[in-house]
């Protein structure tokens, strides 16, 4: 039994794990492959979807990764769906929808099933570049009752002045069983309502019986503040400022090897508790 035991990371990616440069360095590698072999279950926590997430690596990503922002916890080993937080209720979701690309007449909506089926209603230029940076091929939808349904996440994109101003609208409608994640870019993400990374992170753990108190987030970004205001967390130095005034410490920025400072922190915690113990 390593000193890790029943100890869950659960990091973001792009930001956070990865360096400026979206690569995880060897240094970083070494420092997690070192928690496991201590007995920690490490993983990864981000905004992509299972389809966008191509930086599987099963030497440090021992347990289902967290994609869509919580929404699903994905075994890329077995390549199946390990548990999932989906929208599930059409008619009100469509209802919703509608009302959103009523108000917003250039938002093109993209859509990410539980089958893996990736849609878009009135694909704009911004959402073909968004497919084809994350490498997904997409169908179009020309009316929004034809979505299938469970939905893992949707995403809306427009200019950022006029996903403000669809925010504000949106802060006036009875949204159901969906939420949106506040942003200032030209992107508005949608999940089912009271799902987040960190009650994607504390749902993961359950199911591996660890406590609460032995879990750990690190994230960079502001759909991070969520997970990082729930549980012990750490934010690189370089993240924004909603997600260092959520995190519990701060630590070095993610081109100097964040992920490896919060292990670096850990080890020394569970060594004196575990000398306490002795």
């Amino acid at each position: 039994m390593g000193i890790f035991d029943k100890v869950l990371i659960a990091s973001d990616f792009d930001g956070t794990i990865a360096n400026s440069k979206s690569e995880i360095t060897s240094e970083v590698k070494e420092a997690i492959k070192y928690f496991i072999s201590e007995g920690g279950k490490f993983t990864v926590c981000t905004g992509r979807t299972k389809e966008g997430f191509h930086n599987f690596d099963k030497e440090i990503m021992n347990i289902p990764v967290l994609v869509a922002n919580g929404a699903m916890a994905y075994d890329y080993l077995k390549d199946e769906i390990f548990t999932s937080l989906a929208m599930e209720n059409k008619e009100k979701c469509t209802e919703v929808l509608k009302k959103m690309a009523d108000f917003c007449p250039t938002l093109g909506i993209e859509f990410y099933t539980v089958t893996h089926k990736t849609t878009c209603y009135r694909p704009n230029k911004e959402n073909i570049e968004h497919f084809e940076f994350l490498k997904i091929p997409f169908e179009e939808i020309d009316s929004l009752e034809n979505q299938e349904y469970p939905v893992i996440k949707a995403l809306g994109i427009a200019e950022p002045k006029e996903l403000k101003n669809l925010q504000n609208y949106l802060d006036t409608v009875d949204m159901g069983e969906i939420e949106y994640i506040p942003t200032d870019f030209e992107r508005l993400e949608l999940h089912k309502k009271n799902v987040n990374k960190g009650t994607g992170v504390l749902h993961l753990a359950s199911l591996y019986g660890i406590e609460k108190e032995n879990v750990y987030v690190i994230g960079d970004g502001d759909n991070d503040v969520d997970m990082l205001g729930l549980i012990e967390s750490f934010c690189p130095v370089s993240g924004t400022e909603k997600a260092k005034a959520a995190a519990t410490h701060i630590v070095r920025s993610n081109d100097e090897g964040a992920v490896k400072h919060v292990i670096e922190i850990l080890t020394e915690k569970y060594k004196n508790a575990n000398a306490d113990i002795n």
